[in-house]
């Protein structure tokens, strides 16, 4: 069981930060590790070929690992969601199928892209709206796999909503799409690193996330596998590392129309950042090292006093068994004005997002009890003073 990780952090006793579903912070060795991916570029003379492949090629094998992905060829380095899905689409065909079908509300990185896919093909977008239901995630899911059919391309979708953290069944969406022979691609930014995966048993065709997050990684960094039918598309951009022998710098200018195999096409040019990536790596090995099934666990045990305080009160929350435990999204009771209580969580000097109608309450290992308790209190007296 792990105990409170905060002194792996640097963060502002002043504020109680309950966001990481916003930005994770950086490890506090990430910031050595900075200064000396830093000092190096400042030395360029000590660049070498190292730098520009085996770093990547860690980074891709610590991703394969930490979401049981079976060949780390098929994962390729992104600058961000939005880049990642690009590429899929792409490289997807419609092969005669008419719609593609995502959850209400999805995040818009995970939305555009299949707009103007649409548009292209001339095919329709179904949007499933969650139910306004007892038994809202049963109902949502179930509302989903009602809506694949033998006309589906694909289901686009997160395994935890960015929103509220509701819990999508992707081994049901995916037994429904292998009925009818459809794609599953998944947006793993609010959950990998924090909520286990496997990929062995869920078979996406598609994943990405970003690291900012929950994976403890730097901005304008990720990852996208793709599987391998997807692995012959035309990539979005045409960088020379991704070629065939291109670690060979004195043989650049014999160009080279092959790729390297699997996924490393879709590489993002200059994917061998000098900074970021082992920036990227260390926070990946040390998720391995908690695990994100501990990291669960924690949130699990970080909050179950506070959340059910809240249900007592009247705010409004899925079980604990219908969501994430890192990531909650808390509705207010009707009536209750949602600005008059954020400006007495800002007084408290809480750090949560808000989206929607609902409080995103978002807790990681650098989170105490005591935290989550004083929220609550401080949830209960906004909404006292509304009455």
């Amino acid at each position: 069981m792990l105990d409170c990780k905060r002194s792996y952090f640097s963060l502002d006793d002043e504020v109680k930060f309950i966001n990481g579903a916003y930005m994770s912070p950086m490890l506090n060795e990430a910031l050595k590790i900075g200064h000396e991916a830093m000092a190096l570029k400042c030395q360029p003379n000590h660049l070498n070929k190292k730098h520009f492949f085996d770093h990547i090629i860690e980074l891709k094998q610590l991703y394969a690992q930490l979401l049981h992905i079976n060949d780390w060829q098929n994962v390729a380095i992104v600058p961000s969601v939005s880049y990642g899905m690009a590429n899929a689409a792409r490289a997807i065909k419609p092969n005669g199928k008419k719609n593609i079908v995502m959850p209400a509300e999805q995040f818009p990185s995970n939305y555009y892209i299949w707009e103007a896919y649409a548009k292209q093909h001339n095919i329709d977008i179904i949007t499933v709206g969650a139910p306004d239901s007892n038994n809202r995630t049963a109902d949502w899911n179930e509302r989903i796999l009602q809506a694949i059919n033998q006309d589906t391309l694909l289901v686009t979708i997160s395994n935890v909503h960015w929103a509220d953290g509701t819990l999508f069944d992707l081994a049901a969406i995916r037994a429904r799409l292998d009925k009818h022979g459809g794609l599953l691609v998944v947006d793993g930014t609010q959950s990998f690193g924090a909520l286990p995966f496997d990929q062995q048993s869920i078979r996406a065709d598609v994943l990405v996330a970003s690291s900012y997050k929950w994976l403890m990684g730097p901005y304008s960094l990720g990852f996208c596998y793709y599987a391998d039918h997807l692995c012959e598309g035309d990539p979005i951009e045409h960088s020379w590392l991704n070629r065939l022998n291109s670690e060979d710098f004195s043989g650049l200018v014999n160009y080279q129309p092959k790729y390297k195999p699997k996924a490393h096409r879709y590489d993002m040019g200059e994917a061998s950042n000098f900074i970021n990536v082992p920036l990227a790596i260390h926070g990946v090995k040390q998720l391995l090292e908690w695990t994100p099934d501990e990291i669960q666990e924690y949130c699990l045990d970080l909050s179950r006093e506070s959340l059910s305080m809240l249900q007592d009160h009247g705010f409004q929350l899925a079980d604990s068994d219908q969501r994430a435990h890192h990531l909650i999204g808390i509705r207010l009771q009707d009536g209750i004005n949602l600005d008059s209580v954020k400006r007495v969580l800002d007084e408290r000097k809480f750090v949560l997002s808000y989206r929607g109608n609902s409080i995103r309450v978002s807790p990681n290992v650098y989170n105490k009890e005591s935290e989550m308790l004083e929220l609550a209190h401080t949830m209960i007296d906004a909404i006292n003073r509304n009455n």
